[in-house]
């Protein structure tokens, strides 16, 4: 509220770590959703409290969105979490006033689906969750993140969707936006640096094919290319 913005977080984006610079910039009156597993300096506040579940339900009978879903539905519930990390769009516009909604400053960050797709599948094969990538592409465990930042009808409910391979210098162009002075920006800290990977390397012909099909929405609206 103190700087009239809302952040979308998404997906394999350095979404933490915008977090954590963001949150510096919060009062005592503004709302910011924990982080698992918590860092140093960054302090949640005023997340929880109570909702109506009848406009979420609405929602899921609706249509199908991949970041709307049952389980984080009784979740919130169960914790009064009115707001929770990575929240998509379409439930934060329900969950704060019509007023905060339309006329505060909205935005988030995507990234190229290739290079997002081979960051996730490092993530999880740290975690001993998969072993090879082309089995990773074809399952259902791979994400997209236009869901957190369209409705589900698919238009955009962000005033800008900015890219993560700028990430910085788009920083900088935020906090112009909102008139910030935040001096030198530092990431380093906490972004995990996996762009630098050859993500080009990891596919072949028929995983690219796959990743087109699935993210061809993402594709398109950003004009990412392999």
């Amino acid at each position: 509220h103190k700087h009239k913005f809302i952040f979308i977080k998404t997906s394999k984006t350095a979404g933490t770590s915008i977090e954590v610079l963001l949150s510096r910039l919060c009062s005592s009156e503004d709302i910011v959703t924990p982080i698992y597993p918590a860092i140093t300096g960054h302090i949640p506040r005023n997340y929880t409290g109570f909702f109506n579940p009848l406009i979420d339900i609405a929602l899921l009978v609706k249509g199908e969105n991949s970041k709307v879903k049952n389980k984080n539905l009784i979740s919130s519930l169960l914790r009064r979490q009115k707001f929770y990390n990575h929240i998509p769009a379409v439930l934060v516009k329900n969950r704060v006033s019509k007023h905060v909604w339309d006329s505060y400053y909205k935005f988030c960050f995507d990234r190229n689906p290739f290079s997002r797709a081979v960051s996730h599948f490092n993530m999880l094969k740290g975690r001993g969750m998969v072993e090879q990538f082309s089995d990773f592409i074809y399952s259902d465990m791979t994400k997209n993140n236009i869901d957190y930042y369209t409705d589900l009808g698919g238009s955009l409910m962000v005033d800008k969707v900015y890219k993560y391979e700028n990430l910085e210098l788009e920083l900088e162009n935020i906090f112009d936006k909102l008139e910030i002075d935040i001096g030198e920006i530092e990431l380093g800290k906490y972004k995990k640096g996996d762009d630098k990977i050859d993500y080009q390397s990891y596919y072949d012909e028929g995983t690219k094919k796959i990743v087109r099909n699935k993210f061809q929405k993402e594709l398109d609206l950003h004009g990412y290319i392999f």
